[in-house]
């Protein structure tokens, strides 16, 4: 009988420890919530408001054939060695339906990675066709500009001003998207 009731007591005891154990872990996490800091919040609303502008004004140069000026710049939520952005071209449905319509089998994404601590990442589908060329080199459809440089955004987007151009002259879709490299 001794050893039954030992056990019994053994027993009681265990379970009032795992029950300590689990109230001390639920007042852990009521008290102390984990999550996104303010200042990852503050900065992911940042960063995706800034790729929404850029989203829009590239849609209007590509739609529209015209001119506009952006200044993508993330401030204090800077991370130039820890993100990297770019307009990607996916050619699967797969890829494209969780960011653009349903049954797209093509699409033009605009990509931000962030691979600090807390990494995250944004996608924005853009409406811009998918043969869409971002010329890296002067030429007639993309003359040189004093205090400017073109970039081909699908190798990468520095933050910075940008003029956005959409050549009339070329058969395909062709955005002229040059860097300011000086306070003019």
């Amino acid at each position: 009988m001794k050893v039954d009731e030992k056990m019994k007591k053994a027993w009681v005891f265990g379970m009032v420890i795992l029950l300590l154990v689990a109230a001390l872990i639920f007042l852990r996490i009521i008290l102390f919530p984990t999550g996104p800091s303010p200042i990852l919040e503050r900065c992911y609303t940042q960063v995706n408001s800034k790729l929404e502008e850029m989203k829009a004004k590239l849609e209007i140069v590509a739609a529209e054939r015209t001119q506009e000026t952006i200044n993508f710049e993330f401030g204090e939520c800077s991370n130039p060695g820890e993100e990297n952005i770019s307009i990607k071209t996916y050619l699967t449905e797969a890829l494209c339906t969780p960011y653009c319509d349903m049954g797209k089998n093509a699409c033009e994404l605009l990509a931000y990675d962030y691979t600090g601590p807390n990494a995250f990442s944004i996608r924005k589908c853009l409406s811009i066709p998918t043969n869409t060329i971002f010329q890296s080199n002067t030429n007639e459809n993309c003359p040189e500009i004093a205090g400017k440089s073109l970039v081909d955004f699908r190798e990468g987007i520095a933050q910075g001003t940008y003029y956005l151009a959409s050549s009339a002259e070329s058969a395909n879709q062709l955005i002229c998207a040059y860097k300011v490299v000086d306070n003019e």
